[in-house]
């Protein structure tokens, strides 16, 4: 049917997402303690929403897929665990990190460590996809570096030959509108953390891309 042909993923292969929380709130995930586990009416990521909508349009599809999503991770704590991602032979990387690179790293330094994760993805012969970062709602210093962070993303994909998938542009524009719309979108769970509506975005680019409608 419609859609099949441009399909990006073929049977038998692995996808792995690798980030942080965006990724997978594993400290909320993970928690011993009930009350935290289910501290929040939605902690589920853009990856949860993504292979739902995958499954349900591509039922025959055969994948295995897997969350590498650690909360608080940075790009340097990526490549300390990167033998995990290299034990699954993946096919495919989706990439989305930034966040807390941007609380203590400079741009110079974001982007020394970002380029050496990309040779060491390039080297294991998998095909990557990143996502640019998502916005920051609550420190307008911290959103305007993850701009710059973004740009530098942008540049390296393009010199690794690795789609970007542009999040922060439609989703900034929401939380700038947000202050005089009559009803605002609720893009946010806590922090920088989205909310269904934000990681239904992120999923949806994600989906966009792998079906061929990007």
């Amino acid at each position: 049917g419609k859609g099949e042909e441009p399909m990006r993923l073929r049977d038998g292969d692995t996808l792995v997402f690798f980030g942080d929380s965006i990724t997978r709130r594993s400290e909320i995930k993970d928690a011993a303690d009930p009350r935290i586990k289910f501290s929040l009416n939605y902690d589920d990521s853009y990856v949860d929403l993504f292979l739902q909508r995958l499954v349900i349009h591509y039922p025959k599809l055969n994948l295995k897929t897997y969350n590498l999503g650690v909360g608080g991770d940075t790009v340097n704590g990526l490549m300390e665990r990167f033998w995990e991602l290299e034990s699954l032979k993946p096919n495919w990387v989706v990439l989305c990190i930034g966040q807390n690179d941007a609380k203590t790293l400079s741009p110079a330094q974001f982007q020394e460590q970002l380029s050496y994760l990309l040779e060491q993805l390039a080297d294991l012969g998998c095909k990557t996809v990143q996502l640019t970062t998502t916005p920051c709602p609550y420190s307008r210093e911290k959103d305007e570096k993850l701009l710059v962070f973004d740009t530098i993303i942008r540049q390296l994909d393009e010199r690794f030959a690795i789609p970007c998938l542009d999040v922060k542009t439609h989703l900034r524009q929401i939380m700038l509108d947000n202050d005089t719309a009559p009803v605002p979108v609720n893009l946010f769970a806590g922090g920088c953390h989205l909310s269904r509506l934000g990681n239904q975005y992120l999923a949806d680019a994600v989906y966009d891309y792998f079906t061929g409608k990007d």
